[in-house]
């Protein structure tokens, strides 16, 4: 996707291979800590509420795709620290894939949570989250969800900004994985006379053998007419 750019230093001022396994890093907490307070929603609200089903659709694939991050993540990872240029292609195939995909989900989260709704709809919700949540942090987390169009708008700004942020690092990641990529490779390529240069000691004496065993002069040597 981003082949074209080519950098040599990670934010400015940090080697590419840091600068991968911060963005991996960085990505694989976010997802984890989106990931799990969007399945709680799923797993408290969702199996006890009717939930409109533009909102059990938005939040269920966001939530699905926090996973798919993390697992992408922690395969990013092992990538840069075995410094494999085969697993690096392939993370940053896959990363490129998440991007495409979770930023049309992105959209389509950032909608259901916008979107106008219902009083009733609305209602029911609230005093269903009211009466079986009880931790504080989910509780909000909860009413966001519940609340339509522009109310809690903080806290909804906070929840998309967060969104936001964990998706400009896997792009950041997408951007010089390609450069990391080259950079290895010719590291790799750097090695190659060095494994030559061990080998000419050897192809050295098996000439020199040959030429001082008589063998070249006994081959040009010509044999007498007749025999």
């Amino acid at each position: 996707m981003f082949s074209c750019i080519h950098v040599h230093t990670a934010f400015f001022c940090l080697p590419l291979m840091i600068g991968v396994v911060f963005c991996a890093v960085l990505a694989a907490v976010g997802s984890a800590l989106g990931g799990a307070s969007l399945w709680v929603i799923v797993i408290m609200v969702f199996r006890k509420h009717d939930v409109p089903l533009v909102d059990r659709v938005a939040i269920f694939v966001q939530a699905s795709l926090y996973v798919l991050l993390f697992l992408i993540s922690i395969y990013g990872l092992i990538a840069a620290f075995r410094r494999s240029q085969r697993n690096l292609k392939l993370f940053s195939i896959l990363q490129s894939i998440y991007v495409f995909i979770s930023l049309l989900s992105a959209a389509f989260f950032f909608y259901s949570l916008l979107r106008p709704g219902n009083v009733d709809e609305t209602r029911q919700c609230r005093l269903h989250v009211d009466g079986e949540v009880e931790t504080p942090g989910v509780l909000s987390l909860m009413n966001v969800v519940c609340e339509k169009g522009t109310e809690l708008l903080a806290m909804k700004i906070t929840v998309m900004a967060f969104v936001l942020f964990v998706e400009l690092f896997v792009i950041y990641a997408v951007m010089i994985l390609p450069s990391l990529i080259e950079e290895v490779e010719f590291g790799q390529a750097a090695k190659i006379p060095d494994d030559v240069e061990s080998l000419r000691p050897h192809f050295k004496k098996r000439t020199s053998s040959f030429f001082t065993s008589g063998t070249i002069g006994t081959l040009a040597k010509p044999k007498p007419y007749g025999m």
